[in-house]
């Protein structure tokens, strides 16, 4: 080192261009560095989202969670799979280490999912999701307006997107929120049952009718033509003009199904101050600037909310840029303040402007080098590298305090010129660098530290160590170039130097007699000479000391990061499982009331029903609701979550709500892991119960304890076999009922809208699930054609039986008949000849008589009794004459008779057989046309079984309700499943309330040990504990490993073993400053303040270095050890004074929080290096020295003894030499 001083005088010219161009590029670099939140770094995680529409928890478990992890596991670099089942959405995430490549990774999980998708449903779709920190969005932005949802979505789209996306540093701007459309085809049964439609062939016909084929490319003579057959759908015509085969040929989509574009039915809504709006995320490029990207998006708004019009507005949700701005500029003045306050003290120590002018250089020069460094490896400006830099401000002036002071002191000895610089650089250039290289060595075990703590302090040791590197060039280049060209010599006598071979003790004595009579050194020296006086009554005070810190130590608080003092809270709220989007909609509407009524709320955002994050974002249950709020600029976030909280308590019907501190939770999980679902829930009850039995944890909740209600469909196998149906058909006929079966896609602009068919109106209830229609299968088909010709068959083999019946019985009637007739005419013919018989007698007695009758006499008439006159004589004949006129009358009326009788009966028997005649053509006619009517009546016959058997063949079976092949039925089921690495796990969270984790986290373990589980269940402690605990674990081994490099660094400086150990003794009783400083100001001992206590390590040890090394050459120069520690102590006060002031005071702003910017760093940091440089200042002034004269004391006394043993062993050793020489 004391040759770079040495080229650095030589070449001063040189060494102020090289500070100009250094600093003129550092405040470059300044202004260009990225500026973050946090440290730019991948995360050793990726989820893998499953989307199963409809699935039930358990369903998604074993169709889609168990396979993905399987597959995931199996991938080389991962360590752990977890996993949680809900309805429809599957979510597995992997773990692996830090350090790990996550790009091969993540790749390398892509892969084995890909290779599932030919196992797992084929409604299945899968999604990667892996990232860093670049995908947290820059701002979270709301936009809401007077225009209805779609016409704003697509304004949005059209306009503010693309606009968004060429700001400078912005990647993408995603909108979400936004009312979904789809494509929707109902089917009209009648129609379908009128054309001959078969439903079961549709999705088909949408596949084949939207596929556009390359057939390849025709060779003309001057160009190459690509051929392209068909075409995707660019309407929804299109659609309904899809041709489908009916009976009678093909028939349009529309004939048969409605075909409309309607909205989505809404899962989620998404308002923003209460009112309904669309959220747009922004997120950075991996080398832009946050600040720059939001000021672009934020600079842009008034012009967008002009172009929307509608009275668009867009309100900022989130926004990391004030947060940063706003730490840049808290830091800065506080490391400001600090730089004031630590040039202030070395103004009070040296007494002369000029070196602390040149050492307070050192400070902004060593800083820009800092800056340059960051920009060179990549690093960001963050809190965590601000905080680093703020920090830094009081350790590397130390290096040009210890030059410049002893350049000064030998300038006020009457030393001037090159060689006097060059002298005092050289007494004390070992000791500097010894102990920055011990600072510095500290921070390499940051290597080991894993997790994010190391992660984000990695950045944290890379700046501080550039810093302190830097220090220590400008302290040995710069510093001694502006010493030699602004110090003149002091105006006080000057002390002519010790020739050479004087007595060390003298020549010190003479050189540095000046400077003992200062104040400090009055204050110090008795004390110093009692301590050397009582050395053991020293040490035994040190060790009741840090005994009694040891006893204190289980009253310290611990904590993991601490509040990072953001102005952003998350509200999660979670309403009993099943509760539908109105219920949960109806408890969100308190909360934002709540939200609304607290005035630090600048604004907020509500989702209800939908998760969102930068790893993947999806679908969640109704029950489930989030808030983001963002609070006006200096409100306390910590303070405000305590006031919601308090006012929710107050509300009823909320359901179970946690409040997070900035956007990522630091809950307490525990994992209650077990396969066997009684036992797990028996377990899960224990441990609920024994969490909220603890103070400081609230909002316990465990999702195994949530159940819903859904809709079972148990199908019939026998049944649904019989009818030639799977559960598998079954299962897409309710899908098409109730959510839709997708066939399709439909790209209408920049939106891609689904096609979705369904076989009739969404059902609403259980009743009408059992009442859908299911389609019919070709196996109904054919039963229905095989019973249709069974039938037809049958009708013809009746026909047939009735014809030959009906022949047998009219040859049976006419037999009869023929044998009636013959009996008849035989009656008759008796009859008649009975008859006949009768007349002829008759007949015969009839003729007699005639002729009786004619025989006879005609006798004379009597002669009148008395005498006849003439008259009675005349009358007498008239009367005889009458009656032999009247006898042949009747004679002749008899003949006539006879005749007329012959007649009559010759005209009755004419007419008889006319009669007859006509009566045979009436019955031969009547037969003739029954004979035809029979004959026409067999043709129709004969005529409708042979349509009946060709329609047998196109028969077409009635369709079945679900309620015919199944069962529908009400059940309550898990509404999530969690898995982590193959088991059952139920997932207990609870937010930690007080401000002692580790007490927290130590109550919880006790109450764990304390319960008797099933045999079987195994409980694991992780979140926010166990996060903790490693991190604490791994930084108390870098601290063993810190103190390991620093001894060895310090043998090297010394080359001794002994006396390393005696400088090592002043990192306990800085930790006892530290943890004494902790107490008093009620700071919990987390990640920063164990980052304060690594850089202890290093920075205590620097103080007894340069004082042990100014003992041991004023020892080399001849002085006793008294004499030594008594001069050196002296001499090196002050620089071990003014740097250790100078540490305490620059970081004082900070410890004080006086800005509040980065304070989750940097107060807890600052506040352990003050009280461990102050314990530790103290204690290297008193109790080093003292332990150096024991063991140097100790060691001379041994090295006498051994003086002594070698004298006594001279006197003999001659003899016996000259007695072995001799014999030669």
């Amino acid at each position: 080192m004391t040759r770079l001083t040495s080229a650095s005088l030589t070449h001063r010219t040189v060494i102020a261009l090289l500070t100009l161009l250094i600093s003129g590029l550092g405040l470059y670099v300044t202004g260009v560095l990225k500026q973050e939140l946090i440290p730019s770094m991948d995360l050793p995680r990726a989820s893998i989202i499953g989307i199963y529409p409809g699935a039930s928890p358990e369903v998604v478990e074993r169709d889609v969670s168990k396979p993905i992890e399987a597959a995931v596991k199996a991938v080389n670099g991962v360590t752990r799979v977890t996993s949680v089942s809900s309805s429809g959405v599957s979510q597995v995430r992997a773990e692996w280490d830090y350090g790990t490549k996550a790009d091969k990774v993540t790749n390398d999980i892509r892969t084995a999912v890909d290779g599932l998708k030919a196992s797992m449903p084929s409604e299945v779709t899968t999604r990667v999701a892996a990232g860093s920190f670049n995908d947290i969005p820059v701002m979270i932005i709301a936009v809401s307006s007077d225009a209805d949802p779609v016409t704003l979505a697509q304004g949005v789209r059209d306009t503010v997107l693309p606009k968004l996306k060429a700001v400078p540093s912005v990647r993408d701007v995603t909108l979400s929120g936004e009312q979904k459309r789809q494509v929707s085809v109902t089917l009209k049964q009648a129609q379908i049952d009128a054309l001959g439609v078969d439903p079961s062939t549709m999705s088909q016909f949408f596949t084949a009718n939207a596929t556009a084929i390359p057939a390849g490319t025709v060779l003309t003579g001057s160009d190459n033509l690509d051929v392209q057959v068909g075409h995707t759908w660019a309407s929804v015509d299109d659609i309904a003009n899809i041709r489908l085969q009916g009976t009678d040929g093909p028939v349009l989509l529309s004939q048969v199904a409605d075909v409309v574009i309607e909205p989505v039915t809404s899962t989620s809504i998404s308002r923003v101050n209460g009112k309904p709006s669309l959220t747009l995320m922004v997120t950075k490029t991996a080398e832009g600037n946050t600040v720059t990207a939001a000021s672009g998006v934020r600079a842009l708004l008034p012009e967008l909310e002009k172009s929307l019009g509608n009275g668009a507005k867009f309100s900022t949700v989130f926004d990391q840029s004030p947060f940063i701005e706003q730490s840049i500029h808290d830091l800065s003045v506080e490391g400001g303040l600090g730089l004031a306050m630590a040039i202030l003290v070395i103004l009070l120590f040296l007494g002369s402007i000029r070196p602390t002018l040149i050492t307070a250089i050192s400070i902004p020069l060593s800083l820009f080098m800092a800056m340059i460094g960051l920009y060179v490896g990549g690093y960001t400006l963050n809190i965590l590298t601000l905080g680093a830099l703020t920090v830094a401000i009081g350790r590397v002036v130390d290096d040009s305090i210890v030059v410049i002071e002893n350049i000064k002191r030998h300038a006020s000895m009457g030393e001037t010129g090159r060689e006097s610089i060059i002298k005092a650089v050289r007494e004390v250039a070992g000791a500097v660098t010894s102990s920055t290289l011990t600072t510095v060595a500290v921070f390499l075990p940051i290597g080991i530290v894993g997790g994010q703590a190391g992660e984000l302090f990695r950045p944290f040791a890379v700046t501080v160590t550039v810093a302190l590197l830097a220090s220590l060039l400008v302290s040995m280049t710069v510093v001694p170039v502006l010493a030699s060209w602004f110090m003149s010599r002091t105006p006080k006598a000057a002390v002519p130097a010790a020739e050479p071979g004087e007595g060390g003790a003298a020549a010190t004595a003479s050189q540095e007699d000046h400077e003992t009579n200062t104040w400090l050194q009055r204050a110090y020296m008795p004390a110093l000479r009692w301590a050397l006086g009582h050395r053991l009554l020293t040490l035994a005070l040190a060790i009741a000391l840090f005994i009694g810190t040891v006893a204190l130590a289980p009253r310290l608080k611990t904590d993991f990061i601490g509040d990072a003092g953001q102005v952003n809270l998350t509200i999660i709220q979670d309403l009993p499982a099943g509760s539908s989007l109105q219920e949960t909609d109806a408890a969100a509407k308190k909360i934002e009331g709540v939200i609304a009524s607290e005035p630090s709320v600048q604004t907020y955002s509500t989702s209800i029903g939908s998760t969102a994050g930068f790893l993947g974002s999806g679908q969640a249950d109704t029950n489930h609701a989030s808030y983001s709020v963002a609070l006006l600029p200096k409100s306390k976030g910590a303070i405000v979550a305590d006031s919601l909280r308090a006012k929710m308590a107050k509300l009823e019907g909320l359901g179970t709500t946690q409040v997070v501190v900035g956007q990522s939770s630091s809950n307490v999980i525990v994992y209650v892991e077990g396969n066997d679902p009684a036992k797990l829930k028996a377990a899960n009850q224990q441990v609920l119960d024994a969490m909220n039995s603890i103070k400081g944890l609230s909002a316990v909740s465990s999702d195994l304890a949530a159940s819903r209600s859904m809709l079972t469909v148990d199908v019939d196998a026998t049944k649904a076999a019989s009818a030639g149906m799977t559960p598998a058909q079954v299962g897409i006929a309710v899908t098409r009922a109730v959510r839709g079966q997708k066939v399709g896609s439909l790209n209408a602009g920049d939106a891609t809208l689904d096609v979705l068919l369904f076989s009739q109106k969404p059902v609403t209830s259980k009743d009408a699930l059992g009442d859908v229609i299911l389609p019919v299968t070709a196996k109904q088909t054919m039963d229905a054609r095989k019973a249709a010709a069974d039938a037809a068959s049958a009708d013809q083999t009746a026909y047939a039986n009735q014809q030959k019946a009906d022949g047998t019985k009219a040859y049976n009637d006419q037999v009869k008949a023929l044998a009636d007739s013959k009996a008849k005419l035989k009656a008759q013919v008796s009859d008649y000849t009975t008859k006949l018989s009768q007349l002829t007698d008759a007949l015969a007695k009839a003729e007699a008589a005639v002729a009786a009758a004619a025989a006879a006499p005609i006798p004379p008439p009597a002669p009148p009794a008395t005498p006849v006159t003439p008259e009675q004589l005349a009358v007498a004949q008239a009367a005889a004459q009458a009656a032999a006129a009247k006898a042949a009358a009747v004679q002749q009326a008899a003949g006539q008779a006879a005749a007329l009788k012959a007649q009559v009966a010759q005209l009755s028997s004419g007419l008889a057989a006319l009669q007859g005649q006509i009566t045979a053509l009436d019955t031969q006619q009547t037969k003739l046309a029954e004979s035809r009517q029979k004959q026409l009546d067999a043709q129709a016959k004969q005529t409708e079984l042979t349509n009946a058997a060709k329609d047998a063949a196109k028969v077409k079976a009635g369709p079945l309700r679900l309620s015919e092949v199944g069962t529908v039925n009400l059940v309550d089921a898990p509404a999530q499943v969690t898995r982590v690495d193959g088991a059952r796990t139920a997932t207990i969270t609870a937010t930690p309330s007080g401000a002692d984790l580790g007490a927290t986290s130590a109550q919880l373990k006790t109450a764990i040990n304390a319960l008797t589980l099933p045999q079987g269940v195994a409980v694991r402690i992780g979140g926010v504990s166990q996060q903790q605990q490693d991190s604490f674990a791994q930084l108390g081994l870098a601290m063993l490993v810190a103190i390991g490099i620093v001894y060895l660094i310090m043998v090297g400086t010394f080359g001794s073993l002994i006396q390393p150990l005696m400088l090592l003794v002043s990192i306990p009783f800085a930790a006892t400053g530290a943890l004494g400083a902790l107490l008093l100001t009620d700071t919990p001992l987390g990640i920063p303040s164990m980052i304060g206590l690594l850089m202890l390590i290093g920075i205590v040890v620097t103080n007894a270095i340069v004082l042990i090394d100014l003992i041991n050459q004023i020892r080399r120069r001849g002085a006793s050890v008294d004499e030594a520690v008594l001069d050196g102590a002296r001499l090196r006060l002050r620089p071990i004074i003014m740097t250790a002031l100078a540490t305490i005071m620059a970081l004082i702003p900070m410890g004080l929080g006086v800005t509040g910017g980065g304070v989750f760093i940097s107060k807890p940091l600052a506040v352990v290096v003050i009280g461990g440089l102050v314990s530790s200042t103290f204690l290297t002034l008193i109790l080093v020295p003292v332990l150096y004269d024991l063991v140097e004391k100790g060691r001379l006394r041994l090295g006498r003894r051994r003086s002594r043993s070698a004298e006594g062993a001279s006197e003999v050793a001659p003899v016996e030499v000259t007695t072995k020489v001799a014999p030669r």
